[in-house]
C-alpha cells in the first residue's frame, strides 16, 4: 500500500492510507537513500508499506517515495542532515511580536532553507503588542522579496480569519522558536490538534513533539491540512555552499550588479555594492549582517569537512 507519514518517534511511525492509521516500523530498519540522515521519514512523506495486521492496523514500511521538496537543516550534534518535514505547499515562518522578542535573522535562515517553489509566508502572531518601527521594517522588507505577511493575534482572534482562507487546500508546514505561539495558533486553527496529539502521546508512552519529528494533522471535514514542526532554538542551513548563499538574498541582486569584483561574495572586496548599499541605508543594515554571520558559519563548517 502507499500512505502518509503522521509522524515519527524513535522508528515507530503512524501511516495515513485509505482512512486508518498503521502503525509502522521500518522493514529491515533502514531505508535504501543516497546519502546517510538523521531521519529517513519525515511528516508529509509518502511511503510503501506492507500490511502486516488489521486490527490493530500495523505494517512494515519497504520504501520511501520521490520527494516533492522538503525542509531540512543541519544537525550539528551527528553532522547529519535533518529533515522537518516534506511534501507541503507552504512554509509558514511563525513568529512573535514580543514575548519572544522579534527575531528576525531567524527568518533569514528559515527563508534560506526554504525549498524552491513553496510558497513562503511569515504568519507574526501578538500583534495586540506595539509594533516598533524596527519590526516594521524588517517585516515591510520581507514583503518586497515576495514573502507574504499575515499578522494576527490568537489571544484576540486579530486575522485568523483571513488565514484559514489563505490556506485552504494546501499543506502548510509551521516553523517557529519556542514561545511564538504557534501550538495556540495551531490549536485555534484545528480544534481537534490537542485531542490527537495526546492521543499519540498516549499510545507510545511519549510526546510526539521531540526535537527531531514532526506532526502532520491532514485536511480532514474542511479543516487545513497543517504540519506543525517542533520548537526550533535555532536553525542551522544545509546544502548551501558559501559562494551561492547570496543567491538566496534576492534584496542583493540589484546591488550586487555593480559590485566591481566578478564573482563578489559581499565581504570586504572593494567595491562591493551590497556592502557600500548597507552602509548607507539603501540596503537594512541587519539584514546584511545577517548574511555575514552566516556566510561565516557555513565557510567554518566546510574548512571542517576538507
Amino acid at each position: 500500500m502507499q500512505g502518509t507519514v503522521l509522524c515519527g518517534i524513535n522508528n515507530f511511525f503512524t501511516v495515513a492510507a485509505g482512512g486508518i492509521r498503521y502503525e509502522c516500523r521500518l522493514k529491515g530498519k533502514i531505508l535504501a537513500i543516497e546519502e546517510q540522515e538523521y531521519n529517513p521519514l519525515a511528516a508529509g512523506d509518502e511511503v510503501d508499506f506492507d500490511v502486516i495486521s488489521e486490527n490493530p492496523p500495523k505494517g512494515l514500511i519497504r520504501a520511501r517515495l520521490p520527494r516533492h521538496n522538503a525542509f531540512v537543516r543541519f544537525n550539528r550534534k551527528l553532522s547529519k542532515p535533518q529533515t522537518l518535514a516534506a511534501n507541503f505547499d507552504i512554509l509558514a515562518a511563525v513568529t512573535s511580536v514580543d514575548e519572544p522578542p522579534f527575531r528576525p535573522r531567524f527568518l533569514d535562515r528559515v527563508f534560506v532553507s526554504a525549498p524552491d517553489g513553496c510558497e513562503r509566508w511569515i504568519i507574526c502572531n501578538k500583534t495586540d503588542f506595539p509594533l516598533t518601527e524596527e519590526i516594521t521594517g524588517r517585516l515591510n522588507g520581507f514583503e518586497k522579496i515576495g514573502i507574504r505577511l499575515f499578522p494576527i493575534s490568537v489571544r484576540d482572534g486579530k486575522g485568523l480569519t483571513a488565514l484559514r482562507e489563505a490556506m485552504e487546500h494546501h499543506r502548510v508546514l509551521f516553523v517557529g522558536q519556542s514561545g511564538v505561539g504557534k501550538s495556540s495558533l495551531l490549536n485555534a486553527l484545528r480544534p481537534d490538534a490537542s485531542q490527537r496529539v495526546a492521543a499519540v502521546s498516549e499510545k507510545y508512552n511519549r510526546g510526539c513533539h521531540t526535537t527531531n519529528f514532526s506532526l502532520l494533522f491532514p485536511g480532514e471535514e474542511g479543516l487545513p491540512e497543517l504540519i506543525d514542526s517542533p520548537g526550533i532554538r535555532e536553525i542551522e542551513v544545509y546544502g548551501i555552499e558559501p559562494a551561492d548563499l547570496h543567491f538566496h538574498y534576492p534584496d542583493f541582486a540589484p546591488f550586487a550588479a555593480a559590485c566591481s569584483v566578478n564573482g563578489c561574495r559581499h565581504l570586504s572586496e572593494p567595491g562591493c555594492a551590497v556592502r557600500k548599499a548597507a552602509e548607507e541605508g539603501a540596503l537594512d543594515d541587519d539584514r546584511y549582517f545577517s548574511y555575514l554571520n552566516l556566510y561565516d558559519q557555513l565557510e567554518r563548517r566546510s574548512r571542517s569537512y576538507r
